[in-house]
């Protein structure tokens, strides 16, 4: 980051865990989800979890702690994420933003 002097830094990678972000990255630092305190490891954090406080920024603190287990949709928790068996890099043929027809 000693390249880039951005003004702002927001972690929204879903790790439900800090993997590196702190506050001395830039003078505005935002992390999404379990795994950050607000006030120490960033300025603020965002509820990701669902329900009332879906969406509120917290300024000092933590969010809710991460549940394990993913929200229902049409009657499917875990059953509707998929995890790699393996690391590795993804590549793809298109970006977000790029239009795909059928």
């Amino acid at each position: 980051m000693s390249i880039l002097r951005p003004l702002t830094i927001i972690d929204a990678i879903v790790a439900k865990k800090n993997t590196g972000i702190s506050m001395d990255m830039a003078p505005i630092t935002i992390a999404l989800g379990p795994g950050f305190t607000a006030g120490i490891d960033v300025n603020v954090v965002i509820e990701k979890n669902r329900g009332h406080n879906l969406g509120h920024l917290l300024f000092s603190g933590s969010v809710q702690a991460n549940t394990s287990s993913p929200g229902e949709i049409g009657g499917y928790t875990r059953e509707r994420v998929i995890y790699s068996n393996k690391a590795g890099i993804i590549s793809t043929l298109k970006v977000i933003g790029d239009e795909v027809f059928q």
